[in-house]
């Protein structure tokens, strides 16, 4: 599956930033269909923490969990999260800016069942969530900030 990278100016520090993508627990704030995450196994935003977490997709709920596997403070993050139907790779990385920090996603997605050249169509919709997303993470933490 080929990764996409989007990237948005936050306006925090890059340490406020790293410390509200670095806990899971805060998706549901940021990231449309989460519902809820829990942690549910390790120490919280710690290498090989899991959480499980739900998410509405219309009338479907999908239930999965996202482990962190690297943690680079206040640079880089990497999770893995899984579901029924999908996996997915994510590496944020963070850098200072004059009036806060950059943000850049980079995801990779693989769907059970779906071969990579049948996944091309989604590409411009993963996109446009990843986008909205990064919406509600500048508003979020501009709430915090103020």
């Amino acid at each position: 599956m080929k990764t996409i990278t989007v990237s948005t100016d936050l306006p925090v520090a890059i340490d406020d930033a790293f410390a509200w993508l670095s806990d899971p627990e805060n998706d549901p704030a940021w990231c449309g269909p989460v519902q809820f995450t829990e942690l549910e196994d390790g120490q919280p935003r710690t290498v090989g923490a899991t959480y499980r977490f739900a998410e509405g997709l219309g009338r479907q709920v999908a239930l999965g969990t996202v482990e962190i596997l690297e943690l680079d403070p206040p640079r880089r993050m990497v999770t893995r999260t899984r579901t029924s139907q999908r996996d997915y790779t994510v590496i944020y990385e963070l850098e200072s800016t004059a009036d806060g920090c950059r943000l850049t996603q980079m995801s990779e997605a693989s769907f059970r069942g779906v071969p990579g050249p049948l996944m091309r169509p989604f590409l411009p919709l993963i996109r446009w969530q990843l986008k909205r997303q990064f919406r509600a993470l500048r508003a979020v933490l501009s709430e915090d900030n103020g």
